[in-house]
């Protein structure tokens, strides 16, 4: 899989699949490259993709402390990258979901190779983290093991049955977020307690399309809101009967939502 040196020395990996122009997809909390998989090969008839494979997970690196700004250097660098593969005169579409849209919401001020902006529910602002959710997994992790603590994530922060848990159990995606999980309590102390602040974001130009799952929490759709309010050029797409994984409950109407996604001019 190829890779990419981030601002710190880390090597970031991503995988490259499609033919068109540059798309770059960061994936969220607990997630991997594959979280892509139903959307990818859709997408992928009409962009060059980079998976990205966010640092300590994978094949990519990760470094002796974190700081969610790495993350930023981190998709900065694979726009770069994904520009220079296919034309460095193409500019490069970029899709985040969820903690990936956060990162992806900020790169785009380390690097102007990008033109058109998909953010899926960035959680910003008024989005509650349980208390102590971090140390619960950091627990969970230590007494019970991965498995333990990857379903008590999916079923408090994302909201999954233990039903559709166990349906997801042993397949490729499954051994993913086993591999992600002891990232998960430092993202959540990254973004817990932080304000959002709107006027720092006031000087994004690059088109933004915002995704709403019409079915996701009222907390979800006023951190959506808050978000168009303070970029200059942003509408949101609210996808009908999904919430926080449409790529995954309707990928035809994710997928659709992406490709219309307007760009600059």
């Amino acid at each position: 899989m190829p890779t990419v040196t981030s601002a710190d020395g880390t090597r970031i990996a991503y995988e490259r699949t499609g033919d068109g122009p540059p798309l770059v997809l960061v994936h969220g909390t607990a997630g991997h490259r594959v979280d892509w998989r139903e959307v990818a090969p859709a997408l992928a008839e009409s962009f060059t993709l980079s998976l990205v494979e966010r640092r300590g997970r994978g094949e990519s690196g990760d470094a002796a402390s974190y700081a969610i700004e790495h993350e930023y250097a981190d998709v900065a660098a694979v726009v770069e990258h994904a520009a220079a593969e296919v034309d460095p005169d193409t500019p490069v579409s970029l899709l985040g979901h969820s903690y990936g849209a956060i990162c992806a919401l900020h790169a785009v001020r380390e690097t102007d190779a990008v033109d058109r902006l998909v953010l899926y529910e960035p959680p910003l602002g008024d989005v509650p983290e349980p208390e102590g959710a971090a140390a619960d997994i950091e627990r969970l992790l230590r007494e019970e093991g991965r498995d333990a603590a990857t379903a008590a994530f999916l079923r408090e922060a994302v909201g999954l049955s233990d039903l559709v848990i166990d349906s997801m159990r042993g397949d490729d995606l499954w051994r993913a977020r086993l591999d992600a999980i002891p990232t998960v309590p430092r993202e959540i102390r990254a973004t817990q307690g932080e304000r959002f602040d709107p006027a720092a974001f006031a000087d994004v130009a690059v088109p933004t399309t915002l995704l709403l799952g019409g079915d996701s929490p009222s907390a979800m759709r006023r951190a959506t809101e808050s978000v168009a309010d303070a970029l200059p050029d942003a509408d949101i797409v609210t996808l009908a009967g999904c919430a926080h994984m449409a790529m995954h409950a309707d990928p035809e109407q994710f997928v659709d939502a992406v490709r219309d996604a307007p760009a600059a001019r």
